[in-house]
């Protein structure tokens, strides 16, 4: 019987030893996981933030272009209305006739050949 008892403490033992092991490796595994974890967090939080700025960076780009395509719009619009007005003054030039163009222009019919 005290053989017998001797053996299951042997066998206890060892049993405890290799959970104690067991348990020092999960434990190792545990903190490993929980720096990976960590690291991981940092490398998103700095990703974040770097996308963050580049998002901001963007807007002010697309500000600045839609303010530069209402100033060309504006321009252009400007040009098309001055552009309107020269050809109305050219077409009230041409429409308009001085008497000595009437008067060339009869001259130019009535001249013998």
């Amino acid at each position: 019987l005290e053989k017998r008892l001797k053996e299951f403490k042997e066998e206890g033992a060892k049993r405890e030893n290799l959970l104690e092991t067991q348990l020092k490796e999960e434990g190792a595994k545990l903190e490993m996981l929980e720096k990976r974890l960590k690291e991981l967090k940092e490398e998103g939080d700095k990703r974040h933030n770097l996308l963050e700025k580049q998002l901001k960076d963007e807007g002010a780009k697309h500000e600045m272009i839609e303010k530069h395509l209402e100033e060309m719009r504006v321009k252009h619009e400007k040009l098309c209305n001055e552009a309107g007005e020269d050809e109305a003054v050219a077409r009230q030039r041409r429409a308009t006739v001085s008497p000595m163009q009437v008067l060339g222009r009869v001259r130019s019919f009535t001249r013998p050949m």
